[in-house]
């Protein structure tokens, strides 16, 4: 940050409502705090972390231990693990295979290079 700009946000004296305000959060604070609290806002609305199995959930940061309790998606979180281990696996052996790949072009058109 610019320094003069920091020292007019240091300044300032006028405060802000934090953007989770209508979802309960009562913070007024100066604009240099604000983006800080509000990344960690405890009203901060947050997505089920089985969102992208179909769970719909969308509360308050505060409330998303107890959702994640009680979701009903819960039964499936092992089954959920073992495909993203095999998604990790399968994104590290297509690396492999076309580093490997991209070797044996190499040699292949240097081999050919030399006979030409």
């Amino acid at each position: 940050i610019d320094q003069k700009l920091e020292y007019k946000m240091r300044s300032c004296t006028e405060v802000k409502d934090c953007m989770n305000k209508p979802y309960g959060c009562d913070a007024r604070l100066r604009p240099i705090h604000i983006t800080s609290h509000e990344n960690q806002c405890v009203f901060r609305q947050m997505k089920c972390k089985f969102a992208p199995f179909g769970c719909t959930y969308i509360g308050p940061l505060k409330n998303i231990d107890a959702h994640d309790i009680e979701c009903a998606y819960k039964p499936m979180e092992f089954l959920i693990d073992q495909v993203e281990k095999l998604r990790i696996e399968a994104m590290q052996m297509t690396s492999m295979l076309s580093s490997r790949f991209a070797q044996e072009r190499f040699i292949l058109a240097s081999v050919t290079n030399q006979l030409a």
